[in-house]
Parts: C-alpha cells; structure tokens; sequence
C-alpha cells in the first residue's frame, strides 16, 4: 500500500512528508464551490481522474476559475485551485 502523505508541502526536495513525492497517480476528483446547504452540497464535481490529470486541467484554467475549484485526493485531503496550480509548477510534475 502506498503511503499519501496529508500534505503536499512537506520538506523533501520532492514534495510531501515522506521523501516518497506526491502521488500523482492516486484518484482525485475535480470539484467547484458552489452555493448550497450542508458541508458538501455546496461542491459540483466536475470530473475525476488521476491527481495528474486534474492538476494540469486546473493548470489550463482561467484564473477565477482556477480559485474556484477544489481537488480531493482519494484518502488524503482536499486541495484548493493556487495550491493545485503550484503543483503544476513543480519540476517532478509529470504532465
């Protein structure tokens, strides 16, 4: 099993808390805010695929776009649009 790190800021050179990196194949779903009751009803999930994919797509978005969306990593935790754009600036990024 492998381990997912609960953050993608950690301190190794290649992200993460473990010295393992980011899990770039681990599934994730794309979402965007939205208005609406309750803790995820304000959430529209937009599509789903590997951590990768989503992070290049939000990469490609316009920039109010980008600050709307949310990325939740399978297991782990849930990543807003800035912090998924970083990644997609990271050297190790694989798409």
């Amino acid at each position: 099993m492998s381990d997912h790190p609960t953050t993608l800021n950690g301190n190794s050179a290649t992200g993460g808390t473990t010295g393992r990196g980011v899990e770039w194949s681990s599934y994730a779903t794309l979402h965007v805010k939205g208005e609406g009751q309750g803790v995820l009803a304000g959430f529209k999930s937009l599509r789903s695929g590997t951590l990768a994919e989503l992070v290049g797509f939000v990469a490609r978005l316009a920039g109010g776009q980008r600050a709307d969306s949310t990325t939740e990593r399978a297991g782990a935790r849930v990543i807003e649009g800035p912090e998924t754009v970083a990644l997609a600036g990271r050297p190790h990024f694989p798409g």
